[in-house]
């Protein structure tokens, strides 16, 4: 998505329209493997399960939200590190990009199922609050409205994290990831509900949006390397394989395992990892897949937001071809033939006559002019400084106590 504050960088859409692809293909599987295997709708009382390592992805397909995360806090930071920005207008232009096709759906699901309708659920959930109990739940229309909610609890926290990261270094960032750690193990041992708190809450997610904004500016610094990125993204994507297995196993998102306290920082590592070798092995494709590859991520909000609407339907009219083959590969074949282009066709309208049009309306929200790349070197640099001022000044007093009687 190209923008005035940002500069543009291919490999991230790319990466959106993954992101994508992989909830749907989540979703496909868990709402109509699930009817064709159980003949019935989905509920908790059964499960889908592989014993693939490769087939994971599909059932633990969730984890694409975490890489939409860990990409937020990535691309904002790569726009906005050693600036300033007007707060105002940075959640501004957040609030054309996102709300328009939201607050479609919100209100569309609410004419649709009108009869559990309360204005007080209603300001919850246009206030940044889908993600917790007493929101609107009107069908598939809002089933994905908590993610927009964490999004949006991330950028009021952008600008002050910024801030942070502008005048102490990575130090802060770092520590609130370990803050958030403690938090998720207070709630297991309370007795809490660890995987609303780990799967759809800020609590859960800070960390992968801080590995984001950690992750660039590990790529500033090291934006030359001449790492060997393509074996590094291809190694990433079978550590990635493996540990969705091995998530699997232990059953997944609802197990309520003490897992559920380190996925995400786990998750939002991997993730990390995985997209600064992308952008770089990326470099490498073919001009027709780059541009394809970028169109998916250009549709990719209004494919997230309105996929589970076109699976539901097909799932409800028991639409379902049978091509021959086990419940799994038939449930990939009609989302590739059926679920994605008519999603595809969907977003592409949303996009152009939803979307698009508010995206005009964004403005700058840097504070003063764009920096040249020597201030922002030096900039950078300073960070740097900072945060190596910090390392000697430990190790100083850990060798010698005395220090802080000086």
């Amino acid at each position: 998505m190209k923008s005035s504050n940002i500069k543009y960088v291919p490999a991230l859409d790319h990466l959106r329209g993954f992101a994508a692809l992989l909830v749907m293909a989540f979703h496909c599987v868990g709402m109509m493997g699930f009817k064709e295997h159980y003949a019935r709708t989905p509920d908790a009382a059964g499960t889908l399960s592989t014993n693939s390592v490769w087939l994971s992805w599909f059932f633990e397909g969730h984890t694409a939200v975490a890489l939409f995360m860990v990409l937020s806090g990535f691309l904002f930071t790569f726009g906005c590190m050693g600036r300033e920005i007007h707060s105002g207008k940075f959640l501004w232009n957040r609030f054309v990009r996102t709300y328009p096709l939201y607050l479609l759906l919100v209100f569309t699901g609410i004419s649709a199922h009108s009869s559990g309708f309360s204005f007080d659920a209603f300001l919850q959930t246009i206030c940044g609050l889908a993600n917790t109990k007493g929101a609107v739940s009107a069908g598939n229309f809002t089933m994905l409205s908590w993610a927009v909610a964490v999004e949006w609890q991330f950028y009021v926290l952008f600008p002050f994290l910024l801030i942070l990261l502008n005048r102490f270094g990575t130090k802060p960032l770092r520590g609130i990831i370990w803050v958030a750690i403690i938090l998720r193990l207070l709630v297991f041992f309370e007795g809490g509900d660890i995987h609303a708190v780990a799967y759809g809450s800020i609590i859960g997610r800070i960390d992968q949006f801080l590995i984001g904004m950690l992750l660039a500016v590990w790529y500033k610094r090291n934006a030359e390397s001449k790492a060997p990125w393509e074996l590094v993204m291809l190694g990433t994507l079978v550590a990635i394989s493996a540990t969705l297995y091995g998530y699997h196993k232990l059953g997944g998102i609802r197990s309520g395992h003490i897992h559920q306290v380190f996925w995400p920082t786990f998750e939002g590592l991997l993730w990390a990892l995985f997209i600064r070798s992308y952008i770089d092995s990326a470099r490498q494709l073919p001009k027709f897949l780059d541009q394809l590859f970028s169109k998916f991520g250009e549709l990719s909000y209004s494919m997230y937001l309105t996929h589970s609407i076109v699976i539901s339907i097909f799932v409800r009219h028991e639409f379902f071809v049978h091509f021959g083959f086990d419940v799994l590969t038939d449930t990939l074949l009609n989302l590739a033939c059926f679920i994605l282009p008519l999603t595809t066709a969907i977003s592409i309208l949303t996009y152009n006559f939803i979307e698009k049009p508010f995206l005009a309306l964004r403005v700058k929200y840097h504070v003063g002019n764009e920096p040249s790349p020597d201030n922002w070197d030096h900039r950078l640099a300073e960070v740097v400084k900072r945060d190596n001022e910090v390392s000697t000044a430990k190790r100083s007093l850990e060798t010698d106590p005395n220090e802080l009687l000086a």
